[in-house]
């Protein structure tokens, strides 16, 4: 039987346990060369390789589109093509494939705006100097962005 790992603590975040960053260096470093996903008869996408791509989709999403756009169709479509164009270089993906790639980051850009809501701003709602900071976890995200 194995014991469960302990979170490691460092005194810079104030008591709270370091997040651990190895999927999101494991993703970026897999998609280094370009990534083979298989489709089905259907030509809808199938396979591990499939989640590979759904969670890097997720992991750029949160980096490169702003948390100010309040709905997916409100992205500027040239950052969309770049997104688009950016999965395609790094996954060997079909056009087929757009539309539910579009659909995917759509959804990881709505479930990170969730995410952040629930986890930092809806307890936070009372106690507004806090939010005037970013979370450490999240620090790419500037004050103009809120």
């Amino acid at each position: 039987m194995t014991e469960k790992e302990e979170p490691t603590y460092d005194p810079d975040l104030e008591g709270r346990p370091r997040r651990n960053l190895t999927k999101k260096k494991d993703l970026q470093r897999g998609a280094s060369d370009q990534t083979e996903v298989m489709y089905n008869s259907y030509e809808v996408l199938v396979g591990k390789k499939r989640n590979d791509l759904r969670n890097y989709i997720g992991v750029i999403v949160q980096e490169r589109v702003l948390i100010i756009y309040d709905d997916w169709r409100k992205v500027p479509l040239d950052i969309k093509e770049m997104l688009w164009t950016h999965f395609q270089e790094t996954f060997k993906l079909s056009l087929k494939a757009k539309t539910q790639v579009f659909k995917w980051m759509r959804i990881a850009l709505r479930g990170f705006r969730c995410k952040l809501a629930n986890e930092y701003i809806l307890p936070n709602a009372n106690n507004l100097s806090s939010l005037k900071k970013p979370p450490l976890e999240y620090e790419g995200i500037k004050k103009e962005d809120w």
